[in-house]
């Protein structure tokens, strides 16, 4: 089963932290939440896209027991204990500065790692992290813009949304709703649809004539809503009862340039261009498109099933140190090679693979672990940046083969070949980012 949540949620506490990077903008979220069906005041700021809540706050709601103990600046979270604290009130700051905070945390005695933010003195950590710590399962419901924990039932590691559902829906309308029935029309007059213009979110410098915030569109809320979608996937790995977010590119130059863009933000799933069969009038639009999406299902052997194990424990630094490591212990550069990720990951010896082949598999690994990932390319060479600390930086493996110089990067010496197609990539996974 995938992991209910189609946004990460955060978690904090009111306690002195240590900041390492340079600061972001929070805006209150407009996410709630229920346990149980019941709903919780949790306090709640969007980050670079995803959403962050109090630990305090989750605490209260779940009844767990935490404690900061300033001699190790260590909160202490203790599930044998009920929670003890005021009752929760919700004032959001409508600018806030977030900043990661390095914050130490153990769970019933043992280390854990959570991505972190501070606000306001406030300790803010992504509720995936702790649902899955505390294994409790959540969910997120999209038609309500709601956070659903179920106290009865254990975390899955999984990730799914719940899409709308409609009765007896037989019109394409762009909404990401899922029908009980086939869809059967839809009228192509040239205008962009979808559930909501997503791009309101992203740097609008990544916007023109050639990428519109149509395309973005049709990209976000596939990306967001694949989950929901790939499970009523047909043979034509299409999901019939599935209303896409649809766009007109402005000619197919534009179209087959954006097409990159799909390959360029994942490895562990698919993207591609789709006509709906129930399309009327079409042909006068050459250039429509919706965004159909799969999963790679790659085999992994056991070693990488352990690694990909192994990272649930590490902060996201500390997996994209260990993904480099086994990236290069699969590997032998070979500039004439490009050996493909599942032959990386079940090969009993290494293989040989050029630049691409590093990134590809470097990138799998990050976006299996759930670190957003985009893959670059430019003057003959292939590398990644991934989005960590609230910035994007360069990571190029097969240039950290034996050391970790080629990580954590601000700049690099080469120079990306479209450098606005990699903008608009990093703001289709993490929206304002690049701002």
């Amino acid at each position: 089963m995938k992991k209910f949540i189609a946004v990460c949620v955060a978690v904090i506490l009111f306690i002195p932290t240590i900041t390492f990077a340079a600061a972001v903008i929070a805006k209150p979220s407009s996410q709630t939440f229920k346990v149980n069906g019941e709903t919780v005041p949790i306090l709640s700021y969007n980050i670079a896209g995803q959403n962050y809540s109090r630990m305090r706050d989750i605490a209260s709601a779940l009844d767990f027991y935490i404690e900061y103990i300033n001699a190790a600046n260590t909160v202490q979270i203790d599930l044998t204990k009920p929670y003890e604290g005021a009752a929760i009130t919700l004032n959001h700051i409508e600018q806030a500065e977030a900043k990661p905070s390095g914050q130490l945390f153990t769970l019933d005695g043992s280390a854990i790692s959570f991505t972190a933010y501070n606000i306001a003195g406030q300790n803010y950590v992504r509720i995936r992290d702790i649902a899955e710590a505390v294994n409790i399962y959540v969910a997120f419901d999209q038609p309500t813009n709601c956070v659903l924990f179920d106290k009865t039932r254990n975390y899955d590691g999984s990730s799914k949304t719940a899409l709308r559902q409609t009765h007896g829906q037989t019109v394409a309308d762009g909404s990401g709703s899922i029908s009980d029935t086939a869809l059967t029309y839809k009228l192509v007059d040239g205008k962009d649809l979808s559930r909501e213009d997503f791009s309101q979110q992203a740097n609008p410098a990544i916007f023109n004539d050639r990428w519109t915030r149509g395309m973005y569109n049709a990209l976000r809320q596939t990306f967001l809503d694949r989950d929901g979608i790939i499970p009523q996937n047909n043979s034509n790995r299409f999901n019939p009862y599935y209303s896409y977010a649809s766009a007109v590119a402005k000619d197919y130059e534009s179209r087959q340039t954006f097409m990159s863009v799909m390959s360029d933000i994942s490895r562990a799933y698919w993207y591609r261009f789709e006509v709906e069969p129930y399309t009327e009038g079409y042909y006068l639009y050459p250039d429509y498109f919706v965004v159909s999406v799969g999963e790679t299902n790659y085999s992994l052997d056991q070693a990488t099933l352990d690694t990909l194990d192994a990272a649930k424990a590490l902060s996201d630094r500390e997996k994209i140190l260990l993904f480099n490591q086994f990236v290069s212990s699969r590997l032998i550069y070979d500039a004439k090679s490009a050996a493909g990720i599942q032959t990386v990951f079940t090969s009993s010896e290494p293989v040989k693979g050029a630049c691409g082949t590093y990134a590809y598999a470097f990138q799998y690994l990050c976006e299996r672990a759930g670190i957003p990932c985009v893959s670059v390319s430019g003057e003959n060479h292939a590398w990644t940046m991934t989005y960590i600390e609230g910035r994007w930086l360069h990571c190029d493996p097969t240039n950290s083969k034996r050391t970790d110089d080629g990580l954590f990067l601000e700049t690099v010496r080469f120079k990306p070949d479209d450098p606005l197609r990699l903008e608009f990539a990093k703001e289709l996974i993490v929206p304002g980012s690049t701002i």
